[in-house]
């Protein structure tokens, strides 16, 4: 049996896209997971084997590390041990890190590599060139834009990212890509050989449509990030009939001051309400209760603008009416599948009448089409494109 190394150069516990493809790929291949943690393997079988990556500290051979100045300590060793004969935007990635890394890999066989993020690509490629084994490269989004709103990113950490694309993403065998617009960006950009759309479905959940009465129930859920602009949900409440809509939010709290932050704007309306956070599988029976699958969502930049999020397939599998801004991909899926309505813009004034454009009688005729529709639009169809891409390239 051919072996596959998945490399996600973090904690994927809860990473949706590593998931996916262990799900896709076991039952046809063993599975060599290379990441920082992983809590997760007693879900898989056997044919699952998790390598740890030490810690940063770990790869140093002073004895001497003192926390708080880990970072500084961290940013010195990487320039120290870097390769001097690399061009100077990658030449930090080929420090003493890396060579361990390497070291660590290579005592296992494997056949093909699939990469997650951009800053493992050059470890990947020499991954490789020293295996002569193929590697797929997983776009969770649009890196050379990625942060792009914000000015230091762009300075200091674009520049690389963009060099690293350019040298390495073209030998990709294929790019998993989260939306279609965003595949093919990357192949007018980077002249990638090709792209497969592998969205950020879930499975399939076998569930019967709430009937909707007043008053009607908005749930939106999520990382609290003050880039999302998640208070214009807030403001939103301002628009609508306290007595006929109620507003849920379930964030995680990744920006703890702005969730307080939102919090205290919340205040003053009775008809919002925080919940906390589930377990990953939890979210999808949780969200079953509501009415209206919820997300506006500003263009800051150019993945929010053509983001296709893992709460939309969340809503459809809850058997959600879909509510959403204009944003293509988005708005594209609900609008080709008939799975809700969509804003005419970007604003809470906007998205307010949109809401109020449907009643419960419409919301569960939206249901009733989310409910046709989650099948097909359930992980099930994109694990098997996973899985037939992968052997055909191994």
């Amino acid at each position: 049996m051919k072996t596959i190394l998945i490399y996600y150069e973090d904690d994927c516990t809860r990473a949706p896209r590593v998931h996916k493809q262990l799900n896709a790929l076991l039952s046809s291949f063993n599975v060599l997971l290379v990441t920082k943690k992983f809590d997760s393997k007693q879900k898989y079988n056997s044919n699952l084997n998790v390598i740890l990556l030490p810690s940063t500290a770990d790869f140093f051979t002073s004895s001497v590390k003192p926390t708080r100045l880990k970072s500084l300590t961290d940013r010195v060793n990487r320039f120290l041990s870097g390769d001097f004969f690399k061009h100077p935007l990658e030449r930090n990635l080929w420090n003493n890190q890396h060579r361990n890394k390497l070291k660590l890999i290579l005592r296992h066989d494997f056949d093909c590599i699939i990469n997650h993020h951009p800053s493992s690509l050059v470890l990947t490629k020499e991954l490789s060139r020293l295996k002569k084994v193929p590697f797929i490269f997983n776009a969770h989004e649009y890196y050379p834009r990625q942060f792009e709103h914000k000015v230091e990113w762009v300075i200091n950490d674009k520049p690389s990212v963009d060099f690293i694309l350019q040298k390495y993403l073209p030998q990709a065998e294929t790019t998993f890509c989260v939306a279609n617009i965003i595949g093919q960006t990357y192949i007018d950009e980077f002249k990638i050989k090709n792209f497969v759309f592998v969205p950020n479905d879930k499975p399939y959940f076998e569930t019967i449509p709430n009937k909707t009465k007043y008053p009607i129930r908005i749930i939106h859920h999520g990382g609290c990030i003050r880039g999302r602009s998640l208070h214009k949900s807030i403001e939103l409440m301002k628009f609508l009939p306290k007595d006929k809509y109620e507003l849920y939010l379930m964030l995680m709290p990744v920006d703890k001051v702005y969730l307080a932050e939102m919090k205290e704007l919340a205040r003053k309306h009775e008809n919002i309400h925080f919940i906390p956070p589930v377990n990953f599988e939890e979210i999808i029976p949780l969200l079953s209760n509501f009415d209206i699958g919820f997300f506006l969502l500003p263009p800051v930049n150019y993945n929010s603008l053509n983001c296709l999020p893992n709460k939309i397939y969340e809503f459809i599998q809850a058997r959600l009416c879909l509510v959403t801004s204009p944003n293509p991909e988005m708005s594209t899926l609900i609008k080709q599948n008939g799975l809700g309505i969509c804003s005419e813009d970007y604003t809470v004034q906007s998205m307010a009448v949109t809401i109020q454009s449907i009643s419960p009688l419409q919301i569960d005729e939206f249901k009733q089409q989310v409910d046709s529709k989650a099948k097909e639009l359930s992980s099930e169809t994109t694990e098997n494109l996973i899985r037939e891409t992968v052997s055909s390239i191994v």
